[in-house]
């Protein structure tokens, strides 16, 4: 047991005896300055090279006339600073460009003598061994150059343009989208410091640039080729309106369904507000409307009208309280900016364009997608059931005896159907019924004489005649109509008593 001890602690002390030599062997050619030496001959390391110019095997008086040489070049050269097919000329001497001979071959000569003998052998073993590419030595006034740079931000930066569809007529062309840049002076001062000191692209500097993609791109575009649906609606009325038909269109167009998303019309073109664009106008209070006249509400029900013959998904879609002018029953698409919106969905796996203009007094909203059979769909209307108008007439003793006025002409309610017709894959004809809407009628309103012939206007009559139900609309005034017979049933007194109420057929009496 103790032999093998022994023998153990022989072969410990051989191999500390053996790495003891080797550190001691190490540190006295470092000290003798052998292992930092290069060729006695002042040759700099083979693989060194200084802006791409080859010293390996050089002596100090070979090396420095190599690189003066390649100064020399270079100084003749100006520095071209290039972005797409563009290119800015700088003369050095305008940014002030110096070279260091010198203190390249000092850093060459260091360089050298790290990577030669034992201390190179050392580091290359450690991997800290210096690269043997080198720079020249070179400074310039980066303050001019950084001015330079300054200067051409004008020109060279711009926002991003999204992906655009071009129509002409029933075509859709997709036009491609634009980057958006910003030059980075600091990442071009850093390109051509590097350039200045390597020399590899013969002073050619590309400007640093930032790029900014568009939120829509040609990608998302892709498949936009045919016309689903559109309407086209003749415009008139107040130049507000016309004005917030045209606000809602511009928000509008350009809109992009992505497939399976739904799209809010109040998200994208409300709020209705003069913050939006709108010009608010008060409604009539048996009127309610949008805010501004209906001018959003035109749009909409316009976007409602080529969404059915698209056969898009309709989610959410709100009727008026009346009938308007500027669509058909059934037609129709209200909308306020909040509660009441249109939103409707993309079921296909091809985008959608909204396409939405005025021109020449008329609104076009026209929807563009993938190829589909059966679209634009056919979209018809029936109605189902029509509610007569009632007739009001107010007592005013402003209107001269024996005649009426028209204040409001009425018009009669309607329940209506709304369908859609295609032909599927199979050519079998299909059909859906979208809604069933219901239209509240609207009451005329007549003001009638409460005075007696000869009575003066604004006295107090002995009595207030009632006016007949007979009697015709129209716009000045008629002949006094006989007085109606009795009521069967009396309706109730309302108010402080004032005013009495009678109904008579569709005819409601203001006394």
């Amino acid at each position: 047991m103790l032999e093998k001890l022994r023998g153990k602690e022989t072969r410990t002390m051989l191999i500390l005896l053996f790495a003891q030599l080797t550190i001691v062997s190490l540190l006295a050619l470092s000290v003798s300055g052998v292992a930092g030496e290069v060729d006695p001959g002042g040759d700099y390391d083979p693989q060194l090279t200084v802006a791409g110019l080859s010293l390996g095997g050089l002596t100090e008086k070979q090396a420095q006339e190599k690189v003066q040489q390649l100064v020399n070049r270079i100084q003749k050269e100006q520095v071209i600073l290039t972005i797409d097919t563009r290119q800015r000329m700088i003369d050095q001497q305008e940014i002030g460009v110096r070279y260091d001979i010198a203190g390249t071959l000092e850093d060459a000569r260091r360089t050298s003598e790290e990577r030669s003998g034992m201390l190179g052998w050392w580091k290359s073993w450690r991997g800290t061994s210096p690269a043997a590419g080198l720079p020249l030595r070179v400074t310039f006034d980066k303050e001019k150059a950084s001015n330079i740079l300054g200067g051409m931000e004008q020109t060279i930066n711009r926002t991003a343009v999204p992906a655009q569809v071009e129509i002409t007529g029933q075509n859709a062309r997709i036009i491609p989208e634009i980057e958006g840049r910003h030059l980075d002076i600091e990442k071009t001062m850093t390109a051509l410091t590097n350039e200045l000191s390597y020399y590899q692209k013969h002073l050619h500097v590309p400007l640093e640039v930032d790029s900014s993609k568009p939120e829509l791109t040609r990608n998302d575009l892709a498949g936009v080729e045919a016309l689903l649906g559109e309407q086209r609606l003749s415009l008139g009325g107040a130049a507000a309106r016309l004005d917030n038909v045209q606000k809602a269109a511009s928000l509008l167009n350009g809109a992009v369904i992505k497939p399976q998303e739904t799209f809010s019309f109040n998200a994208r073109t409300g709020p209705f507000n003069p913050g939006k664009g709108y010009i608010p106008v008060a409604a009539p209070p048996d009127r309610p409307e949008d805010g501004v006249n209906g001018g959003a509400s035109q749009v909409a029900s316009a976007l409602y009208y080529s969404a059915l013959q698209g056969r898009l998904a309709i989610v959410t879609r709100s009727a008026h309280l009346q009938r308007v002018e500027y669509a058909s029953p059934g037609l129709d698409a209200f909308v306020d900016g909040k509660e009441k919106d249109l939103r409707i969905a993309n079921r296909s796996d091809k985008p959608v364009y909204i396409y939405a203009v005025v021109k020449n007094n008329e609104l076009r909203v026209a929807l563009f997608g993938g190829k589909q059979k059966g679209i634009p769909a056919a979209v018809s209307t029936s109605a189902v059931q029509e509610i007569p108008q009632d007739t009001v007439v107010r007592a005013d003793n402003t209107v001269p005896y024996g005649q009426e006025r028209i204040i409001r002409q009425g018009a009669v309610g309607t329940r209506v159907s709304v369908n859609v017709a295609w032909y599927d894959e199979a050519g079998t004809l299909q059909k859906e019924r979208v809604s069933v809407d219901y239209y509240v009628p609207l009451s005329t309103i007549i003001a009638s004489s409460v005075r007696k012939e000869g009575e003066a206007a604004n006295s107090v009559p002995a009595s207030n005649p009632e006016t007949s139900s007979s009697s015709k609309a129209v716009s000045g005034t008629t002949p006094s109509p006989t007085t109606p017979p009795t009521e069967k049933a009396p309706v109730p007194d309302k108010g402080n008593g004032s005013t009495k109420i009678r109904v008579k057929d569709n005819v409601i009496y203001l006394d």
